[in-house]
């Protein structure tokens, strides 16, 4: 599986990710099955920021892995892959931001190939249903 998000977000992204590490790791998983985070704030998404936001979702039989990069390398990816990201400025202490961003789910079988794309808010069933053809 491949997704988008950043480090930073309190809510959609945390949860996109332990729900697909939860339906990876159900009593139907078989293969072991990855999932690629890719950051839409590489600004302040760091190797370190990624590896320790992660490794919390991360269970037998699922592994996830989070990419970052320079902004012109992750603005590559997010045109190949037309997802939208844009920064949010608030009036947060510090500079700190928001991003919004394409709530995507690509499942991607083991050759490569895109098997389906779905919203972070399908449900289980067809997230898992996804998963499975995607494994096939």
């Amino acid at each position: 599986m491949l997704t988008f998000g950043f480090t930073h977000c309190l809510d959609t992204c945390p949860a996109t990710l332990a729900k697909l590490a939860r339906l990876a790791a159900g009593p139907d998983a078989q293969t072991p099955v990855e999932i690629a985070f890719v950051t839409v704030d590489p600004q302040r998404d760091s190797v370190t920021a990624m590896h320790r936001f992660v490794s919390r979702f991360s269970q037998p039989h699922v592994r996830v892995v989070g990419l970052t990069g320079t902004p012109d390398r992750i603005d590559a990816v997010e045109r190949a892959y037309h997802v939208w990201a844009q920064r949010i400025p608030g009036r947060q202490p510090h500079g700190a931001y928001d991003v919004a961003h394409s709530a995507v789910v690509y499942f991607i079988d083991r050759n490569g190939v895109t098997r389906s794309v779905h919203d972070d808010d399908d449900s289980d069933a067809v997230l898992a249903a996804a998963l499975r053809e995607a494994g096939s």
